[in-house]
């Protein structure tokens, strides 16, 4: 069986008519474009998970990576789409996932050495800038990007407070504390407390409380408004912080 180009398979994704194809995520995965990006990123991209046949596992949009490192899971992360993963995807399966870095120059991870291999000379060259002496390039995990993008809605059996807790990435910024500042703690499973957001500090010492606060999400915690959640001496420090961020 012949199978498709790369630009077939992105357009019919974004006519949103990869049904027709009939390809599995296998054949979908040995489809390469520039830079590597396979077919199964772009079923990623443009939500077309679920038109892959016998659909596509975590597992196997974990396992395929471009040339920058970027597993096709990661777009299904970003543009809301891992509800259309087969048998779903779960807290669990999210943290185990391939961490992926940001430097705003694209998605890449990896050390700095191996992103001076890379071909692309905007990459190459903004790579080079990097510090020699570091090691490993600051990465966020699947469940980081989660927090800062679509939310927990659609994992697979929820996201309890419990499973998210004391979560930092490379940079000491917590799950939570990206949950709150973007408006995605109503999301986790069983609500969560204002004692229970303020009991863990990224690297600057705010708790994702503070970040609620910033944000305008304070509505968001469980009881608040309704007595006993600004006590313990410490709401003037998170009316402070609403007030900054314009919410009060």
């Amino acid at each position: 069986m012949k199978l498709p180009s790369y630009n077939s398979i992105r357009r019919a994704a974004q006519r949103h008519d990869l049904a027709r194809l009939n390809l599995t995520a296998d054949q979908l995965a040995s489809i390469q474009g520039r830079h590597g990006r396979t077919g199964l990123h772009e079923a990623a991209v443009y939500g077309c998970l679920d038109q892959i046949v016998e659909g596509a596992t975590a597992g196997q949009l974990d396992a395929v990576l471009d040339d920058y490192r970027t597993s096709a899971l990661y777009p299904a992360i970003v543009n809301g789409h891992i509800g259309q993963i087969e048998g779903g995807v779960t807290v669990a399966e999210l943290a185990a996932a391939k961490p992926i870095a940001d430097f705003s120059i694209g998605v890449v991870s990896g050390t700095a050495a191996e992103l001076s291999e890379l071909s692309d000379r905007k990459f190459q060259k903004r790579a080079a800038r990097m510090s020699t002496s570091s090691t490993d390039i600051p990465q966020k995990t699947a469940l980081h990007w989660l927090a800062s993008r679509s939310g927990f809605k659609l994992i697979k059996g929820g996201a309890t407070f419990e499973q998210l807790a004391g979560r930092f990435d490379e940079d000491g910024f917590s799950v939570l504390g990206l949950a709150a500042e973007s408006g995605n703690l109503q999301d986790i499973t069983g609500g969560v407390t204002a004692g229970q957001l303020a009991s863990e500090k990224d690297r600057d010492g705010a708790t994702p409380l503070h970040a609620a606060a910033r944000s305008g999400h304070l509505n968001q915690i469980k009881g608040w408004g309704h007595g006993g959640a600004t006590g313990r001496g410490k709401g003037q420090q998170w009316l402070n912080a609403a007030a900054s961020g314009g919410h009060i």
